[in-house]
């Protein structure tokens, strides 16, 4: 954070304390946030010049006026805002959406930026030294003169491996673990957001809203009115047929049944409330740990001819299985959670809390290698000619196996498999040529 102090030469601080982020603790990609944010120069529509895409943010504002941030219940769903007065957008004119008639808003413009969270890399004060493991048996047997078969069993293990884990992970509200603290935030912003569909606690509990909550009073004080609704059923709703999700209770729902329209991802609470530090990016809040580990077992053979009577052959095939937490460079800021997806991960995939649920197949695992490179003398056929003598065949030949393939998702933000099976649903039969299977799919 800078300071007020200067340099002989420099010119004279701002009036005011300064206590500017750091551009090393934000993300400076596509902006200056909280000062230029990029969704001032896309709001609306890229109607904002650069030039004046500094909206109501004072220069001068302590970054502590900027936290904590907070979150807001408007329009049946919740949202992030950060701790200033702004109430325009980012073209100074337009007032942000009313909201919390029982908040700091008091039902008049929302204050404060839809907020971007933080991005940082952390390393786990508990940090230990990688390391790796190697250890092989072999067999030699010279079959015939000049031929000889070898077997070898390989074994790698590599322990305390790098893992980059995303620290704000975002909780599944359906998990038994999502902690009770974060059912109270959600409650808070209802609240504040003047709870329209009734106090908190004057609901009915179901029996399957009481098992969800399994005993967490803020939980249970929210269900049903907060959060915690059941998925439509059938295919009434805007044509979607929801599958097997219809009808089933999911405390990730921000709103009743009757609300949720087509586009069903609005109806989940979105993943950045949802997380245990409140401000903190999901997938670029980043902490370092020894939590990697990884195996390899081979089986490796080799038939070979030396050298005689004008051919020479080696002839390979490995049997081997790769498997690891994680295949790719922690952190990577090139794509790390799948090494074939450029610029989408940054952390391990799958459950950060939960590494070792990754345990599978590494991404680069072959399991079956078959090579084979020969030499071969062509005959003269008795000539001593210089130009028909001296002449070689030789070539080289490899098969192996497909590499492993699952389809994950590239960062760590994903809302609910609810809303991820409905997008890719919604994607696939929007492209052209699809129309038979919209036909047969709706």
């Amino acid at each position: 954070m800078a300071g007020t102090g200067r340099r002989d030469g420099e010119s004279p601080p701002l009036s005011g304390p300064l206590d500017r982020p750091s551009a090393a603790f934000i993300n400076t990609l596509f902006s200056n946030y909280p000062f230029l944010r990029e969704s001032e120069i896309t709001f609306p529509s890229n109607a904002v010049p650069i030039a004046n895409a500094w909206s109501q943010q004072n220069p001068d504002l302590p970054f502590s006026q900027y936290l904590p941030m907070r979150v807001v219940f408007r329009s049946n769903n919740y949202e992030m805002r950060d701790g200033t007065g702004v109430t325009f957008g980012a073209d100074g004119v337009t007032p942000n959406p009313n909201c919390e008639p029982n908040g700091i808003s008091m039902g008049g413009p929302c204050r404060g930026n839809v907020a971007e969270t933080f991005e940082f890399r952390a390393i786990d004060r508990k940090l230990r030294t990688p390391y790796v493991q190697q250890w092989n048996l072999g067999y030699q047997w010279e079959v015939a003169r000049d031929f000889m078969l070898e077997m070898r069993y390989v074994g790698t293990k590599g322990t305390r491996l790098l893992n980059a884990l995303a620290l704000a992970q975002s909780w599944d509200l359906n998990s038994p673990d999502a902690p009770d603290s974060v059912f109270q935030r959600m409650n808070d912003a209802y609240v504040r957001g003047g709870a329209p569909r009734g106090a908190l606690g004057s609901q009915t509990l179901t029996p399957q809203m009481t098992a969800a909550c399994a005993g967490r009073p803020a939980c249970l004080q929210g269900v049903g009115l907060a959060y915690g609704f059941n998925w439509p059923t059938g295919t009434g709703i805007s044509n979607q047929n929801f599958g097997p999700l219809a009808g089933q209770f999911d405390l990730n729902l921000a709103m009743p049944t009757a609300l949720i329209t087509s586009n069903t991802v609005n109806a989940v609470i979105p993943f950045e409330p949802r997380a245990v530090f409140l401000g903190l990016n999901v997938p670029e809040a980043i902490i370092l740990k020894s939590t990697g580990n990884s195996i390899y077992h081979g089986l490796q053979t080799n038939f070979t001819k030396r050298f005689s009577h004008g051919l020479q052959f080696n002839l390979g095939y490995t049997w081997a299985r790769s498997i690891d937490d994680s295949s790719a460079d922690p952190g990577s800021t090139s794509g790390s959670g799948k090494p074939d997806i450029p610029n989408t991960g940054f952390i391990v995939q799958g459950d950060s809390r939960n590494t070792r649920a990754n345990r599978a197949v590494s991404d680069f695992d072959r399991t079956h290698r078959f090579s084979l490179s020969w030499v071969y003398d062509i005959p003269t056929g008795g000539w001593n000619n210089q130009w028909v003598k001296g002449w070689q065949l030789s070539g080289f030949a490899q098969v192996q196996s497909g590499a492993p393939y699952s389809i994950c998702s590239g960062e760590g933000e994903a809302r609910s498999a609810a809303a991820q099976a409905a997008a890719l649903v919604d994607d696939i039969l929007a492209m052209p040529g699809n129309e038979p299977v919209r036909r047969h799919y709706r």
